[in-house]
């Protein structure tokens, strides 16, 4: 499988950012990079570093754009529990 090297702003959390300083979880590149080996993220980093070390990736310009990981919907419909005959059950 080929490799992809995203390249765009990048951000990222390394830790829960309402448990102090939100700076210190918080990690923004204006000129980041994410590489993708076989569905996989492998590496993420400096953009230009990222295509110096990775020159056989497939490159994805997303400049001016974010790049950031995939959110999980994680909510669920208590309220539609009590009511009768209600397709809510099937939502948790």
């Amino acid at each position: 499988m080929t490799k992809h090297l995203l390249l765009g702003q990048t951000l990222a959390f390394s830790g829960n950012p309402l448990s102090g300083d939100w700076a210190d979880a918080v990690q923004y590149d204006p000129a980041g990079g994410v590489l993708i080996d076989a569905g996989r993220i492998v590496a993420m980093g400096d953009g230009a570093a990222l295509r110096a070390a990775h020159p056989d990736a497939r490159l994805v310009d997303y400049t001016g754009k974010l790049i950031c990981a995939g959110f999980v919907d994680a909510h669920m419909h208590y309220p539609q529990t009590a009511i009768i005959a209600s397709w809510g059950k099937q939502l948790i």
